[in-house]
């Protein structure tokens, strides 16, 4: 839908005249628009444009209307449905007073709106499902399933909207399915996406939960596990973990599972790298990419050696990555590109996208200057490690990841993928220098809250 189509169309279901609409945001699964209304109050206008991640998938505009409406009369804090267009790409919600930013607060109102936003997820976790109307919802049979549901859904995703092997995302895909939590103590109503920026606040408490598109059925881990990768180990200063589990429980009168939440922080990172594949592989040029390239040598590091822990398996010494590399032959013309980006192009632009588009260059400059040093070097380290599994040399291209994924078998061959995994991550980190800090960084510790501990 053209933007003047709708306008057309919002002021047709609102009844009122859009003085303005301003897109915010880019690059996402779904456009959203603000829609400045005369007479009355702003409205919200979520928009499939067809080309995001999950656009032509199970996670519609269709099926996300469908939670706004279940949970309208609950004392969930969502927005109110207005309007859903005839062809179930547009939702049009009310404008939720407050902001979506907290790095900004200090600290003391910053852990308060945290806090609340703890309290806001219990609140939902406490939703009676039995009680809503969702019939586009996959609902769990067993405490397995809870998992397997969103296991088929994403892995259905990644069949689709990809074009590449993608084998990391497969291997975790069958050891995820593998490990599935059997204990689950109450099916919920998953937010699908918790973390910063996924809220609006007033300063003191939190005002509506946004970004509905990942809701499921399933076990409420799961948002914690969410909470923990994007809240503490993405973001970070979003106060006191243990505290936060803690009133979670103390609200909800459920019990923390330490081992389910740490399962689920694994699963949140490959519905990410799933997420970010898609784009990669079939984003159209309008989109911005950049942050995806950026997240995909975190996620390269991270999820592997959650699964090592999870799996209990010593991945042993990192790789050599040469520290002292000279420059490449290609190092003069990206310092001149450099040069010309910072000094010439970004100082005259006006438009916050191309202000970001400009960003997203300066990382991939960085990248390719470290390609040029370093990627001969680092994809030959590659090629031995998975002759090692293999018992030969691989193969090009997608070959080769073909090749990889028939190696992936239970027992020590199996152990010796995830630890190729891993140390082809930190490599591939090493060539993305402007997000290798956030790939090594520790994952934050998930505390064990059984009585007994």
């Amino acid at each position: 839908m053209r933007e003047d189509e709708l306008t057309r169309w919002i002021e047709s279901v609102a009844d009122r005249r859009v003085r303005s609409l301003e897109r915010v945001g880019y690059g996402a699964s779904r456009a959203t628009y603000i829609a400045s209304m005369e007479h009355g109050d702003d409205l919200v206008a979520r928009v499939d444009t067809g080309d995001g991640p999950m656009a032509g998938t199970e996670l519609s505009l269709e099926r996300e209307a469908q939670i706004y409406r279940a949970l309208a009369d609950t004392p969930v804090r969502i927005p109110r449905l207005h309007a859903v267009s005839p062809d179930h790409n547009v939702l049009l919600t009310e404008r939720i007073s407050g902001t979506h930013e907290v790095l900004g607060l200090p600290d003391e109102e910053r852990f308060a709106v945290h806090d609340d936003y703890i309290d806001a997820l219990a609140e939902l976790h406490l939703v009676d499902v039995a009680s809503l109307q969702l019939p586009l919802f996959r609902h769990p049979d067993d405490g397995p399933d809870h998992a397997r549901c969103e296991l088929d859904l994403w892995e259905g995703i990644l069949s689709s909207r990809t074009a590449r092997p993608w084998p990391l995302a497969r291997y975790a895909l069958a050891l995820l399915r593998r490990w599935a939590p059997v204990e689950v103590t109450r099916t919920v109503v998953c937010h699908g996406d918790v973390g910063p920026g996924n809220f609006m606040h007033d300063g003191r408490r939190v005002t509506a939960l946004l970004d509905w598109e990942f809701c499921h059925l399933g076990d409420p881990m799961d948002d914690l596990g969410w909470w923990v990768f994007r809240g503490h180990d993405m973001t970070g200063g979003c106060g006191d973990l243990t505290a936060q589990l803690q009133r979670w429980s103390a609200r909800t009168g459920l019990p923390v599972n330490t081992r389910s939440v740490e399962y689920y922080r694994t699963l949140v990172m490959l519905r990410w790298l799933i997420s970010i594949a898609a784009p990669l592989d079939t984003g159209s040029t309008a989109m911005d990419r950049s942050v995806y390239f950026g997240l995909l040598p975190v996620l390269s590091v991270r999820i592997p050696a959650t699964l090592a822990a999870l799996a209990g398996i010593d991945l042993g010494p990192p790789p050599d990555i040469p520290d002292d590399a000279p420059p490449g032959p290609a190092e003069h013309v990206l310092n001149v590109m450099r040069g010309d980006l910072t000094d010439v192009i970004a100082p005259d632009l006006r438009s916050s996208n191309a202000k970001r588009r400009a960003n997203g260059a300066s990382l991939y400059l960085a990248h390719l200057s470290a390609l040029d040093r370093l990627g001969p070097t680092l994809a030959a380290a590659d090629d031995d490690e998975v002759a090692n599994i293999l018992g030969r040399r691989p193969t090009g291209g997608t070959a080769r990841e073909d090749d990889l994924m028939a190696a992936v078998a239970d027992g020590e061959s199996s152990r010796e993928v995830l630890r190729y995994f891993w140390r082809s991550g930190l490599r591939l980190a090493a060539l993305w220098p402007t997000v290798a800090p956030r790939a090594l960084a520790p994952p934050t510790p998930v505390p064990d809250l059984s009585p007994n501990s």
